[in-house]
């Protein structure tokens, strides 16, 4: 029987220390995908490690192209640290993020620097995926800020609204402007796209900065002009209908009016050129 060749040794090796990671990490694995099917903010979690992965491959020959160093074994050994008293406090945020500085760690030991800095990218569009326990809290004072807004510009328009609190009342019926109207959910995915297109065009790091800034402003302004249909379709066929008509398929419908205003904003701040 022949010996298993270098190569064959060398995959055997990385699908153990994959399999090590999973056995090490499976309580916080789990809390994620948990997280993700019943969080409504954190709904495309699963797309992004998907996408972190692909970035891995593509630049897996300059993660063999530098020397390893023995620089990352204080990050591993951190990682490793932090994972277990995440642990005994079920911390699972934590935990999470102490397996990408563990990955960052690997990186340097497999190929240095120059592997930690192909790595770095997907580790942070990993990062991105993790549930923040206080993102929650932004809920209520972005609901109230956009019923204010909205109202405001009802008015302006001539749509005759009465607002009290987060509750706007138009036509035969009032709408209250809750957690999932707030624009939370279009406010979150929209900042993990616009890192991932500027981590990804070949434009200046002060233009990257600028597109990542203007995504908040921007997933806003697409939920308040969502709101704002909603109250004039109110207006125009009733509260029932208008409800109907616009506050399901409105949402999916405001977030792709961000995404293409994200993206023309890109454009505007240089060439638009998305490198895997």
């Amino acid at each position: 029987m022949s010996r298993p060749g270098p190569a064959r040794l060398e995959r055997i090796g990385q699908l153990a220390l994959l399999g090590l990671l999973a056995w090490l990490f499976a309580p916080s694995l789990a809390w994620l995908v948990r997280t993700w099917q019943a969080h409504p903010y954190y709904s495309h979690g699963p797309l992004l490690p998907l996408l972190a992965g692909l970035l891995v491959w593509r630049r897996r020959e300059a993660l063999r192209a530098g020397s390893p160093s023995d620089l990352g074994l204080p990050l591993v050994a951190a990682g490793l640290l932090l994972h277990l008293a995440a642990l005994r406090w079920e911390a699972h945020p934590v935990s999470a993020l102490a397996l990408l500085l563990l990955l960052a760690g690997l990186a340097l030991l497999v190929g240095g620097r120059p592997a930690l800095r192909a790595a770095a990218f997907p580790i942070l569009i990993a990062a991105l995926a993790i549930p923040l326990p206080w993102v929650e809290r932004l809920a209520p004072p972005l609901a109230a800020g956009a019923a204010r807004a909205t109202a405001s510009a009802a008015l302006l328009l001539g749509i005759p609204v009465v607002r009290m609190g987060a509750q706007l009342g138009v036509a035969d019926g009032a709408f209250v402007v809750g957690a999932p109207c707030s624009g939370l959910n279009s406010l979150v995915a929209l900042l993990s796209l616009a890192v991932i297109v500027a981590g990804l065009s070949p434009i200046a790091w002060s233009r990257r900065l600028s597109l990542v800034l203007l995504a908040a402003p921007l997933a806003l302004a697409a939920n308040g002009a969502r709101l704002l249909g909603l109250l004039w379709a109110a207006e125009a066929f009733g509260a029932e209908r208008g409800l109907a008509l616009f506050h399901g398929p409105a949402s999916p419908a405001a977030f792709a009016l961000a995404t293409l205003g994200l993206l023309g904003l890109a454009s505007v701040l240089g060439r638009v050129d998305v490198r895997v």
